[in-house]
């Protein structure tokens, strides 16, 4: 075969090998050769933020940093109540001086004091007594106006009962009257029925005569026993009565107003006379003769307890320098763990997120930077709370 004026032939186990074909497989190995074995592009990575302050108390190792806690807290409170127990401790007296000289308007001024205390006092007292007697004469007032009523009704029944006696005495004597009467009808009657002429009529008019008799002494027995005309003829003959004992309760009222009112006034004397004999008159005020002190006086003999509070308090002052160191070895002990756990868990966070494709951000609230930027990623703190806590925990 001819190319380009060439003839080119090749054979390959007894098969030939044509130029074209040739020349594809050059291309293609240099092709292969210029652009090499490149693997496809990879997916962008989430950038997603943790809160590793969130995550430290699921910590194996964080049960220790609680205990340290608790024995510096211990020890702290030791220290308080050393403080405390500390405190009453005072310095030495200082030597002994002259007071002051006393103004000349102090004795006045107390005795002015005193006697605004006597007036408010008094006046308090005055009106608790008083608003206390009328609470009680108001309940006295209502006792007496029962009992006064009591005793009118009770007198009221009596005067009915007896009244009521005499008229039924009375009502009797009308009713045999009465039967008479009918007695002395019947024949009229009779006779009315049997006679004729001037007779029948005789019997007639004494007839009605009886009649009207009857009636009237029926209407007067009725009357006689009447429980409302007894009632009225009572309340006639007790007439004036009730207002006679209401008059006598409120008498009595009066009387007990009149002597709780000089009781009242004699306890208000009694108690203005405690409060004068416990003043002292401003004149023995002014002849109070003032001690003479000066500095020149003999020191003061101080008790064993006095003598002994400088070595207390310096005692105490030295314990409470090395709680203070203690505590401030402790503080560091403390600031190394939660670092040293921390950063285990920033690692392990790491390992996580690049077996999840994550880019992780800081969430902290301690991370002051790019707050605004992570506030914006997903928060996957939780899931890898989950995936930590399955990591910790012990193999069964």
């Amino acid at each position: 075969m001819r190319v380009l004026g060439l003839s080119l032939s090749f054979r390959r186990g007894g098969e030939e090998i044509t130029p074209i074909a040739l020349l594809l497989a050059l291309v293609g190995l240099f092709s292969l050769g210029v652009t090499g074995c490149k693997a496809p592009a990879p997916a962008p990575r989430a950038r997603v933020r943790v809160d590793y302050d969130a995550l430290l108390v699921n910590h194996p190792l964080w049960t220790q940093v609680l205990e340290l806690d608790r024995i510096s807290g211990q020890l702290v409170h030791s220290n308080v109540q050393a403080t405390v127990v500390g405190t009453p401790l005072s310095d030495l007296p200082h030597p002994l001086e002259s007071p002051p000289p006393v103004p000349a308007t102090v004795a006045e001024i107390r005795q002015n004091r005193v006697r605004d205390y006597e007036a408010t006092y008094l006046g308090q007292l005055a009106e608790t007594l008083r608003i206390k007697d009328e609470r009680y004469l108001l309940l006295r007032t209502r006792q007496l106006q029962k009992e006064a009523e009591a005793e009118y009704q009770k007198e009221l029944a009596t005067e009915m009962a007896g009244i009521r006696v005499d008229r039924l005495h009375k009502a009797q004597d009308l009713d045999r009257t009465i039967t008479r009467l009918r007695f002395r009808d019947v024949p009229l009657q009779v006779q009315q029925k049997v006679g004729r002429g001037q007779s029948a009529q005789d019997a007639q008019i004494q007839h009605d005569i009886l009649t009207r008799q009857i009636e009237s002494l029926t209407r007067e027995s009725e009357d006689l026993i009447s429980p409302a005309i007894i009632s009225d003829l009572a309340k006639q003959a007790l007439r004036g009565r009730q207002e006679t004992l209401l008059s006598a309760a409120t008498a009595e009222v009066q009387k007990e107003t009149s002597q709780l009112s000089t009781d009242r006034a004699n306890r208000v004397t009694q108690e203005r006379g405690k409060i004068t004999d416990r003043i002292e008159p401003v004149s023995s005020i002014d002849r109070i003769a003032l001690p003479e002190i000066g500095r020149e006086q003999a020191p003061l003999v101080l008790s064993p307890l006095q003598l002994e509070a400088g070595a207390m308090r310096a005692a105490l002052a030295s314990s409470q320098q090395r709680v203070a160191q203690q505590s401030a070895v402790w503080k560091a002990q403390r600031d190394r763990m939660v670092a040293a756990i921390r950063a285990d868990i920033e690692q392990a966070s790491l390992k996580i997120a690049g077996e999840r494709g994550w880019i992780l951000y800081d969430g902290s609230a301690r991370e002051s930077q790019n707050t605004t930027l992570n506030a914006a990623l997903p928060d996957e703190t939780e899931t890898i709370r989950g995936l930590l806590i399955q990591h910790w925990q012990p193999s069964r």
